[in-house]
């Protein structure tokens, strides 16, 4: 035990469980919103079907069906998140919920971790290991957006692909298997842009150390073998993760981000540039924890603190660099240049920063424009990413370097020091005595100057070297200052709420689907629940419940034409664009065709409430005579939104599947019973008269497949959106079955890179056997 207390890595398991304690201690919640209104609802329903013995596909309560697995960001393949089973069987929705919260500060953990063990592999001591394990895990970048489950999972592994991305610059072949394996991991957590942003930062970080470990007239060739094993990690990393990767790539072939995000949506949330003083006060601008956040856009994104102390030190440290004044290591560790990486990494920061800042320069608009991958994600804000774990490597070597203040050194830390205490007795005058000053500024300058004088007077307090009792208890000083100060910055950024708050309501059923137009959806999430200024608005959170704001609706079990997922089929997007411009509470045909039988609406005095339209359960299968062709999906849609053709007697078809025509159109003669129907799943019993089309209200999409009385049949594309299925008169058993083979490719390719993954490490764990020199290279450093 004391030899675990005595680890770098004690604190940084300690750190995050404090910060963490106001739920993880009185059993709440994670809920302000992406948990509440996309991954609790997820899960809940895919552990729900799991356990009924199903597969989690097919989603049928949102967007009119859309597909689960496919959908990245629930990460329904990354295993961490298979805890929440255990957490879910033991004790239903409430206690799966809380486990979110368990397994998110386990990430924080294993973020801090990784970059302690980073750190550790470029020579840096204990104290340095710490504090930059610590900057990193309790980042403002990782800690404001630790609820945002997948960018909280992803980014973890940040630090971990570094470590072993470094060490493709050696000889050692286990690093292309250990590399893969990180990608793998990282690549099943759900976040492509996180992702993304890593391959990149990995690209520079492999080169970097090619060039470093070539010998001479070799940095071509060493970097060319360094890129070609970081190449073949990266593959590898996607065979292992391709059983979510190959249906995620499917849907986005079939999404609305299939070409790019629109110029002014892919610049959204760009790096305000006044946030940069927040890397020194992380509230300036105030905080939605304290209800008091007056900045651009929201608090999380250009959220970027490490810690008042690492920063600045981590500037000094900089500076030196630039001067060209020497940098030392302690003896005893391992000996790199540590010059050349400071300023590497001071190069990463500076275009970080750069691309960071988005809309605000002419840089990120110009790869935007001219480079690929550039124009697929929104927030440009989130390549901080880049600078925090960079910052932090930085803040552990400058930590590493720290020593007791002489001559001029002292005197300005002595000076350093009186600025502190002027700042913070400044600060604390203008609370007592509140003039025109924002509270913000005040607050933030307190904070800032009670930190700034704590640690100045621990440096003056610095013992030397030689007293190694005294230094012991000098570094856990400078350690909890450094606890404490990320603690206070990130207490309640992610606030809790009860987990009674999650609950299986069955209370409301419906036959039919609700929809809320998109201006009252809008408002009711970020003007009156969702705010950005405040985590604790007016409205009661009941809210989401009672206007059944997607898609916490999948708690409910109650059908949504509304999807908040993150990404969905291009053509439901189009579609709900066009609905969103007509009344269409006064168009009774589209409200059949969606099988709408409320609509959230807003009246005069700006009271919202659920108006029953009419009960169209009768529409939601449909006998179909006649087949009207269109030339292509856009004369399609506009046949649907024009209102000529009655919907009730003619389908509108984009292929001509079936020569022949049916007459008489005016009459739909027949029967059509729900025999069975799960997620992905309908059976019917159809008894008909003349040939015809059966219609079902749920969204097309490849993977659906048909059968009718055992024989496999396509299902059509109709009226713009949904399915079809041509049956001849008579009786059938028709079924619709949602199995792409997508999945089962995915399934396919993920077992070989298993299977190769447990086949590299095996040849190299033999070669160690075999090889006298690797086996004793290998006890040597286990001991």
């Amino acid at each position: 035990m004391k030899k675990f207390i005595n680890h770098p890595a004690f604190p940084i398991v300690v750190a995050p469980i404090i910060l963490f304690s106001p739920l993880l201690f009185t059993g709440k919640s994670l809920f302000w919103g992406t948990p509440s209104t996309q991954f609790v609802p997820w899960w809940e329903f895919a552990l729900n079907t799991i356990l009924g013995g199903d597969f989690p596909l097919w989603n049928p309560w949102v967007g009119m069906g859309a597909p689960l697995i496919a959908n990245y960001q629930s990460a329904l393949f990354y295993p961490p998140y298979w805890a929440y089973l255990v957490f879910y069987v033991i004790g239903g929705i409430k206690f799966m919920t809380w486990g979110m919260t368990v397994v998110v500060t386990l990430h924080l953990i294993w973020a801090g971790l990784g970059t302690v063990k980073l750190l550790d592999d470029l020579g840096i001591g204990k104290l340095g290991q710490t504090i930059g394990g610590l900057a990193f895990a309790l980042s403002g970048y990782l800690v404001s957006r630790a609820g945002f489950l997948s960018i909280n999972a992803t980014t973890a592994w940040i630090p971990w692909i570094l470590y072993f991305t470094k060490g493709l610059s050696t000889k050692k072949k286990k690093y292309i298997w250990m590399t893969g394996l990180m990608f793998g991991l990282q690549f099943l957590a759900g976040h492509a842009q996180t992702a993304w942003y890593t391959v990149l930062l990995g690209g520079f970080w492999i080169t970097y150390w090619s060039l470093v470990g070539a010998g001479s007239g070799k940095r071509i060739q060493d970097t060319l073998y360094g890129w070609i094993k970081y190449i073949g990690a990266g593959l590898l990393g996607l065979a292992i993760s391709a059983i979510q990767i190959i249906p995620t790539l499917e849907y986005l072939l079939q999404s609305q981000r299939v070409g790019e995000f629109g110029y002014e949506e892919a610049m959204t949330y760009s790096f305000w540039p006044w946030r940069i003083l927040t890397f020194f006060a992380p509230d300036l601008f105030g905080s939605p924890a304290s209800g008091n956040y007056w900045g651009y856009g929201n608090y999380w994104e250009d959220a970027g603190y490490i810690g008042l102390i690492p920063i600045i030190l981590v500037i000094g440290l900089l500076i030196r660099s630039i001067k060209n004044q020497k940098l030392e290591s302690p003896p005893g560790f391992q000996k790199i240049n540590q010059k050349n990486l400071v300023l590497f990494l001071g190069f990463i920061i500076t275009l970080s920063v750069l691309l960071a800042l988005g809309k605000n320069t002419a840089i990120f608009p110009f790869l935007y424009r001219n480079i690929p991958t550039f124009d697929l994600f929104q927030a440009p804000s989130r390549f901080l990413i880049w600078a925090e774990i960079s910052l932090a490597v930085l803040a552990g070597i400058a930590f590493d370097q720290i020593k007791r203040p002489e001559g001029r050194a002292l005197y300005w830390t002595r000076l350093a020091g009186a600025g502190c205490f002027a700042i913070a007795a400044s600060s604390a005058g203008a609370w007592i005595f509140p003039g025109d000053i924002n509270s913000t500024f005040i607050t933030a300058a307190l904070h800032t100057g009670i930190t700034g004088l704590v640690f100045t007077v621990a440096l003056l307090l610095m013992p030397e070297d030689n007293l190694r009792t005294k230094k012991i208890i000098w570094n856990y000083i400078i350690i909890i200052i450094v606890s404490i100060d990320l603690i206070v910055a990130g207490w309640m950024i992610n606030p809790g709420i009860k987990a009674d708050f999650y609950k299986i309501s069955h209370a409301e059923t419906r036959e039919s689907r609700l929809f809320i137009p998109d201006r009252i959806e809008y408002d009711l999430k970020f003007k009156q629940l969702f705010t950005f200024e405040s985590f604790y608005p007016e409205e009661d959170w009941e809210g989401l419940y009672d206007y059944h704001i997607p898609n916490i609706n999948m708690l409910q079990r109650i059908e949504m034409v509304n999807n908040f997922d993150p990404i969905v089929p291009a053509r439901y997007q189009i579609w709900m664009e066009e609905i969103n411009k007509r009344d269409l509470i006064n168009n009774p045909q589209i409200i059949d065709l969606m099988n709408i039988g409320g609509i959230v609406n807003e009246d005069s005095q700006g009271s919202i409430s659920v108006i029953d339209i009419t009960d169209t359960e009768e529409n939601y299968l449909r006998l179909v005579g006649c087949a009207l062709i269109a030339e292509n999906d856009t004369e399609a849609l506009a046949i649907i939104l024009d209102g000529k053709v009655n919907l009730s007697h003619k389908i509108v078809l984009e292929t001509n599947p079936v020569a022949r025509s049916f007459v008489p159109c005016d009459q739909n003669r027949g029967e059509v019973k729900i025999l069975e129907q799960s997620p992905g799943y309908l059976k019917l019993s159809v008894d008909q008269k003349q040939d015809s089309w059966i219609f079902w209200s749920q969204t097309w999409y490849p993977g659906w497949k048909g059968r009718v009385d055992g024989k496999t049949v396509n299902i059509e594309r109709a009226n713009y959106l949904f399915q079809a299925i041509f049956t001849e008169k008579g009786k059938h058993v028709v079924e619709f079955f949602y199995k792409p083979s997508s999945f089962f490719w995915g399934i396919g390719f993920s077992l070989v890179g298993l299977a190769t993954l447990i086949g590299g490490l095996w040849w190299e764990k033999k070669k160690i056997h075999h090889d006298p020199d690797l086996d004793v290279e290998a006890r040597t450093r286990n001991s």
